[in-house]
């Protein structure tokens, strides 16, 4: 008796997992998350040059770039947002699906 339920729950297991795979709508979604895990790596690369640049700026100048001060917390933002999507946290597409995001630094 035991065995025989196993066996169905196992077999609609694996009907669902069927069946979830082949359903249209998954993958376009599927589609854009690997989209926006090729943006994310190269977001990371940029996130990382960038703040070399900004060290080495702040050390020869001695003060911070502005624009690299800017624009570093909201390339950050971004970078928040893509995992959001990647890792189906939210349905909402960030840049270029969307304004680019601004921080406010008017603290």
């Amino acid at each position: 008796m035991m065995s025989e339920t196993a066996d169905l729950s196992a077999t609609a297991a694996e009907k669902t997992k069927s069946d979830a795979v082949q359903e249209p709508r998954n993958w376009p979604r599927a589609g854009l998350s690997l989209f926006f895990l090729v943006l994310f790596s190269i977001g990371q690369s940029l996130f990382f040059a960038l703040a070399l640049v900004q060290m080495v700026w702040f050390l020869v100048q001695r003060a911070p770039n502005p624009f690299l001060s800017r624009f570093g917390p909201s390339l950050g933002q971004w970078l928040g947002d893509a995992s959001r999507f990647i890792y189906h946290d939210t349905e909402e597409k960030p840049f270029p699906f969307k304004a680019w995001p601004t921080i406010n630094t008017d603290a």
